[in-house]
């Protein structure tokens, strides 16, 4: 049996998530204007808040949001498997960027056991995470996005696109791709090849702009 999730919604968001449980799997933010990120309520910063067991994350409508995690909150949830974001159409970054994250080892996880990325309706986010952190989302499955108007590319990077084109970008354990109503969706990491050995599902709809390497991608269909 799942454990109750706490809500958070307009009514209730002047409880300060210091006081949450420290085994809280589950986390609901719906409707709090006051969020401007996950370690930041109002207009100035707060302190780092933990969620080591954190299982399960939605976020809905909330529209001051400017970027979900910081690179701080990041590291502090090692057991979030599924991320949800709904309509939260200031969202400019889902993990801010930091030019130190290019800096740390390969070895170092922020999402060591995320599986499941659904984002929909967030219409100024035109990627999702840094460039770096592609190793760092090993266990990563479903990767859902749509209506997304400016959504560019997944994996944001800054280097020449002639140094990106020799790369390939590996995503060991994704087997489902749905794109849908994405008119500037160009690539999972524009220049880079995806290299996704076990993709069973690639859905692409209303996505103009998407690149043909993305469309040609080999899919493995498994036995029935």
């Amino acid at each position: 049996m799942l454990p109750t999730p706490i809500l958070f919604d307009y009514l209730t968001c002047n409880i300060p998530f210091q006081n949450l449980p420290s085994n809280l799997q589950l986390l609901e933010l719906c409707d709090v204007p006051q969020l401007y990120s996950i370690s930041r309520v109002g207009p100035t910063p707060s302190q780092i808040w933990s969620f080591q067991c954190l299982r399960r994350l939605k976020v809905d409508s909330c529209e001051n949001l400017k970027f979900l995690f910081s690179m701080e909150v990041s590291r502090s949830l090692p057991e979030l498997v599924s991320l949800i974001i709904y309509d939260c159409e200031e969202l400019e970054q889902v993990v801010a960027a930091d030019e130190e994250l290019v800096q740390l080892p390969d070895a170092e996880l922020y999402f060591p056991k995320l599986k499941h990325i659904d984002v929909i309706d967030c219409n100024k986010l035109k990627s999702l995470f840094p460039f770096a952190m592609i190793t760092m989302l090993p266990q990563l499955s479903s990767l859902f996005l749509r209506g997304a108007t400016q959504l560019q590319e997944v994996f944001r990077h800054s280097r020449g696109d002639n140094i990106m084109n020799k790369m390939e970008i590996v995503l060991p354990n994704l087997t489902k791709i749905s794109l849908s109503g994405l008119p500037n969706f160009v690539d999972i990491c524009h220049g880079c090849k995806l290299h996704a050995v076990k993709l069973l599902h690639l859905r692409i709809y209303n996505c103009p702009n998407t690149a043909p390497s993305l469309r040609k991608i080999q899919v493995t269909f498994l036995p029935c």
